[in-house]
């Protein structure tokens, strides 16, 4: 049971002097009083110190590192120096709302649903991820407001829950018990490796329901550094040490669900390091390669299923950075709303197109010879048809105009598969000529002309197929 309530924040910096200001100002802007701000700096050679220095009035307790310990002893330099009750890190990139401590620290001594304090092992909630300028850019995921521990941590490792390093608060006894946080084992989500151990100690563990933190993210960042193999290894020691954290705590976890959430992690974490390189000097190239490197967690349903969900965040991330002009116009057209309905749509008709190929060429087989040709032409008109209702109903919905609106659609159909076809042999020899994937190329190619024939695809159809006949009558005159 806690005593005092009394929370630490602890802020490792490094050469971030506006970052860490920034971070410093909204703890001391916190609506809760009690609260202990611990920054340590590690050995920076810029203004940090100085202008932590300014800004703290003796509000702020400054470690200075006189030689660098590395990100890990850095945080747990703030952890062992903390003397609240409480604790959570914050990054000095990121941000706090005002009432983010206050709310986080509440459950521990007022458990919601008539809970006991005692049971409660974590608090949490999600966060709004921002770019280097401060502009929010989405809302991380967020979950019950209480649920078992383990529970919520299959849930992150799916992917369905959204904390972030400086959206989680635990007891700092519990946070030093399971050691600290350790940079060998768990790299730079040794964050996880520390609270979700610390989590399972208890039965629930608590989710605030709206966003009190911003989580900043930028080609700078720690998560943005390492390679796509470092990330599944770090992966593998978070399962291997809660594992080892629940078993010496007597617990039986279910280790069917929690190996194959594990494996989910694992892919969420490449995913999520891809998507923060997205919009830096070259990063096709790099997605490239980390993607065909780590092909065992990327070419998954998982990760398919992530990329259905979260494409549009490729598309908004990526005008962050050094991207073509061309691809930022294009992009900022499309609604994230209406091109995840395209892409569900699209999922669908691959799924339908795939069966009834299959089921023609099975039904023909006994009277035509060669059958899949003529099951090819059936059923491409069957489903460049059903396609069309789908996008006309689900993703753009129109009304009337079903023929004009079919007669477009095989159109814009027709000219992408033309311009697929005669861009694939110069995609592949340019891959083949800045790379080393020599035999893979073809199959590289095609991804790439995929995305290519989806975003093409999908403004043919919003602009040309499915574009309100006044608009096009206005364009005419207008000409």
């Amino acid at each position: 049971m806690l005593t005092s309530g009394r929370v630490t924040v602890g802020i490792p910096t490094r050469n971030r002097s506006a970052y860490v200001v920034r971070a410093v100002r909204s703890v001391l802007a916190q609506t809760y009083a009690d609260i202990e701000v611990i920054v340590s700096d590690n050995a920076s050679t810029d203004d940090t110190v100085e202008r932590v220095e300014e800004i703290g009035g003796g509000r702020v307790r400054l470690l200075k590192q006189a030689v660098n310990i590395g990100m890990a002893g850095n945080f747990n330099a703030c952890l062992r120096e903390a003397t609240g009750e409480l604790f959570l890190m914050l990054s000095d990139d990121d941000m706090l709302e005002p009432e983010a401590i206050e709310e986080l620290r509440r459950p521990f001594l007022r458990a919601p649903q008539g809970l006991s304090p005692d049971t409660i092992g974590m608090t949490w909630c999600p966060c709004t991820v921002i770019n280097a300028a401060g502009e929010a850019m989405w809302v991380t995921e967020s979950g019950p407001s209480v649920e078992p521990s383990l529970e919520m941590i299959m849930g992150l490792f799916n992917g369905r829950r959204g904390p972030r390093f400086c959206s989680v608060m635990v007891r700092t006894a519990d946070a030093r018990a399971v050691g600290g946080y350790n940079e060998q084992r768990h790299g730079a989500v040794c964050d996880t490796g520390n609270w979700t151990r610390a989590a399972v100690r208890y039965d629930h563990v608590v989710c605030i329901p709206r966003p009190l933190a911003c989580y900043t993210v930028h080609s700078l960042s720690e998560t943005s550094q390492s390679a796509a193999a470092d990330w599944r290894r770090f992966g593998e020691s978070i399962y291997e040490d809660l594992l080892e954290t629940l078993r010496s705590g007597g617990i039986s976890p279910p280790e069917r669900r929690l190996r194959i959430a594990s494996r989910n992690h694992i892919c969420n974490l490449i995913v999520t390091v891809l998507l923060q390189v997205v919009g830096r000097p070259g990063w096709m190239r790099m997605v490239l390669r980390e993607a065909v490197a780590e092909r065992k967690y990327m070419l998954t349903p998982f990760v398919a299923g992530r990329l259905v969900r979260d494409g549009w965040k490729i598309l908004r991330l990526a005008k962050r950075g050094a991207v073509p002009r061309l691809f930022a116009r294009l992009t900022s057209h499309i609604p994230p709303g209406q091109f995840g309905r395209y892409l569900l749509v699209g999922l669908w008709n691959t799924l339908f197109g795939y069966s009834t190929f299959a089921a023609l060429t099975a039904l023909l087989d006994p009277y035509v010879r060669q059958s899949y040709i003529l099951a090819a032409v059936l059923s491409s008109v069957l489903n460049i048809s059903v396609a069309f209702l789908g996008y006309k109903w689900f993703v753009f919905k129109t009304k009337g105009n079903y023929l004009r609106e079919w007669g477009r659609c095989v159109a814009v159909y027709g000219s992408s598969m033309v311009l697929g076809i005669g861009a694939l042999p110069i995609v592949v020899w340019a891959i083949r000529l800045t790379t080393k994937f020599d035999r893979q190329a073809p199959y590289l190619a095609g991804a790439l002309l995929m995305g290519f024939s989806v975003i093409y695809n999908f403004l043919g159809h919003k602009k040309f197929s499915f574009r309100p006949a006044s608009k096009v009558q206005s364009s005419s005159g207008a000409a």
